[in-house]
């Protein structure tokens, strides 16, 4: 499952994510555990665990014996990490890796993990390293990418899964039903967290450089209205009784049988199934997108406009019959509403780096490419 909410929308279906994946056209080639991959420059994906070991060997050398074999262990669990992923992913230019600003970015990620030891975050600094290599050199984005991975092994559970909560905030899911259900529970994780939250986690990030904002000075609407804006169909009751039978002959629909009778053209059936379901059994219409954004989408004005005419039968939930409908995907989303309310959190906007890091965290947890230009369109 996105673009930034005012702004754009992200129809994040299977399609989209199909087309996006492929960044930078890396090449992604398999390796069983005694194969050796050499690129056409020579260097070999082992040689990256001999450019990590030295790059920290300076600071290995400064712990006691004892945390010396210890960091040294980490070393070697983030080299084989990103070996596993160099080799997936960006094969193709892992003579990089003999740049002194890869090295640079390197030494950084790996002396991150070497400290906290925390396997996931080790995967999180792996992630920013890799998409590191793809980057052009000199470009904003870098430096963004240089900071990132300066930044990330600072943060707390807490205060990365506060970071994460306000990107998905500002970002706006337009599309199929199923692939929204989807996008709400991507951020279970982060919403298990969420009640941990305190002044000192936001304090932190604004210290980071990862957000900025004064507290009192307002800045979004309150979370379920803006949610409601933008989600008005998921928002909504399913239509039944009177308005079932004034939904059919809207479009001339007539029951025959176990089935449906109409006269307009195959194309428009088609368009118009894809957004409603009709069952004749129950006689219920139930929405098949989130927001009637998604219709607007549909290159056939005529029909475009039938169906935008027809979402308006749908009649809204209460803003507290919402907010039960979100507690229902996960019971922690009433916190977390709460949360994004208070004061010295509704006041907070992400930075660059901030939005960098929740982003590459999004991407993950959704499956999907949620790139920086989504906030950065202009």
């Amino acid at each position: 499952m996105l673009i930034k909410q005012e702004e754009i929308l992200i129809m994040l279906n299977k399609e989209n994510n199909q087309n996006i994946s492929d960044v930078d056209n890396s090449t992604v080639n398999q390796a069983g555990r005694d194969v050796t991959i050499v690129n056409n420059n020579g260097l070999q994906a082992k040689d990256v665990i001999a450019i990590v070991d030295h790059l920290v060997s300076s600071k290995l050398a400064e712990y006691s014996s004892k945390a010396q074999q210890t960091a040294h262990q980490r070393s070697q669990e983030f080299s084989k990490k990103l070996v596993e992923e160099v080799t997936k992913k960006v094969m193709e230019k892992i003579n990089r890796f003999e740049e002194p600003s890869i090295q640079y970015a390197t030494r950084l990620a790996t002396l991150g993990y070497i400290k906290s030891g925390d396997v996931e975050q080790k995967e999180n600094l792996v992630d920013l390293l890799i998409e590191r290599v793809k980057a052009n050199e000199g470009t904003t984005l870098q430096q963004v990418m240089d900071q990132a991975i300066e930044v990330l092994p600072k943060l707390s559970k807490v205060s990365l899964a506060l970071l994460v909560l306000l990107a998905y905030r500002n970002l706006n899911f337009t599309g199929n039903i199923n692939e929204f259900n989807n996008w709400l529970k991507s951020i279970n994780s982060i919403l298990n967290v969420v009640n941990q939250v305190g002044s000192l986690d936001i304090s932190y990030l604004n210290q980071c450089g990862c957000t900025v904002g004064m507290s009192g000075l307002n800045v979004y609407d309150d979370f379920l209205n803006s949610f409601i804006k933008s989600n008005d169909l998921y928002c909504c009751h399913n239509i039944s009784g009177e308005q079932y039978k004034a939904f059919l002959q809207m479009f001339n629909l007539q029951e025959v049988h176990a089935g449906l009778q109409t006269n307009i053209s195959q194309e428009q059936f088609l368009k118009l199934i894809s957004c409603f379901s009709i069952n004749i059994k129950t006689k219920v219409v139930t929405p098949l997108i989130n927001c009637t954004q998604a219709i607007e989408k549909i290159q056939d004005v005529e029909m475009r406009n039938l169906l935008i005419d027809a979402a308006k039968f749908f009649t809204p939930l209460t803003q507290d019959e919402v907010r039960q409908k979100l507690v229902s995907v996960n019971s922690n989303w009433d916190k977390a509403i709460v949360l994004l309310n208070r004061s010295d959190v509704n006041c907070l906007h992400l930075t660059a780096v901030g939005n960098y890091i929740a982003t590459r965290q999004l991407s993950k947890l959704s499956d999907r490419d949620i790139p920086m230009n989504l906030f950065y369109s202009n």
